[in-house]
């Protein structure tokens, strides 16, 4: 389910996305790859095209939001850029992890050393009580799941995880869980804590993720409280 989105002309001879005005390219559908529906994509920021050289711009949580609820099984962020040009503080709620813990960031994501503030998932006294089953979120982070293409640089996280389910979690200040990302110079401060009340499940909380895989993990560092927590069985 952790994957790889739409398609719509652009017609107008005055085209902006967000606040940045784009060119025709030379295919007339001003600088943007539609076959990739990029053009519906990139309305959810403040500028750029998703290119290296011009990324996509997040300036606000209305953006930040909207980015992390926008990954689709076709839409993975692969091979497109995303910065972050501010400090931004959540007051909006629950944080909702970038791919909703369902599907999987594949793209660059640079937070320029801004700290993201105010990410809250459940309460010390009211813990996030996660489904069981069909639509169940085993993955609790800012990212849900990094996988082999993500690159995140750049960035320090505050955060307030406290997150319970019945089957096995994966619950961190980065990503629940890293498969061969790349992270780098990232930074996590905060309490995430982690609880599975099925004897048979697993619990893998960290600061930067959770569980991971021949990931690469450089200069980072988390200054969290962590704590995770399972029912006992039979010794």
């Amino acid at each position: 389910m952790l994957l790889d989105w739409m398609e719509q002309e652009c017609s107008s001879e005055d085209t902006t996305i967000g606040n940045h005005p784009l060119t025709p390219s030379n295919g007339g559908f001003y600088g943007l790859d539609t076959s990739r529906g990029l053009l519906d994509v990139a309305f959810l920021f403040a500028g750029g095209i998703g290119t290296q050289e011009d990324p996509f711009q997040i300036q606000t949580e209305e953006q930040l939001r909207a980015f992390a609820v926008s990954l689709t099984e076709n839409m993975d962020y692969r091979g497109l850029y995303i910065q972050l040009d501010h400090d931004i503080q959540l007051t909006g709620g629950d944080w909702i992890p970038v791919g909703e813990g369902e599907y999987a960031f594949n793209g660059h994501f640079d937070g320029q050393y801004h700290t993201i503030s105010g990410l809250k998932i459940g309460t010390a006294e009211m813990p996030h009580q996660d489904s069981v089953g069909l639509g169940a979120n085993f993955y609790f982070g800012f990212f849900g799941v990094l996988e082999e293409h993500a690159e995140v640089r750049n960035l320090q996280l505050a955060v307030e995880f406290y997150v319970v389910g019945g089957q096995s979690l994966y619950v961190a200040g980065l990503a629940g869980y890293i498969s061969q990302a790349l992270v780098e110079q990232v930074h996590v401060t905060g309490v995430i804590e982690g609880r599975t009340t099925h004897q048979e499940a697993n619990i893998f909380v960290g600061g930067i993720g959770g569980n991971t895989y021949r990931q690469q993990i450089l200069r980072c560092s988390s200054n969290a409280c962590v704590r995770a927590e399972s029912v006992g069985g039979m010794a």
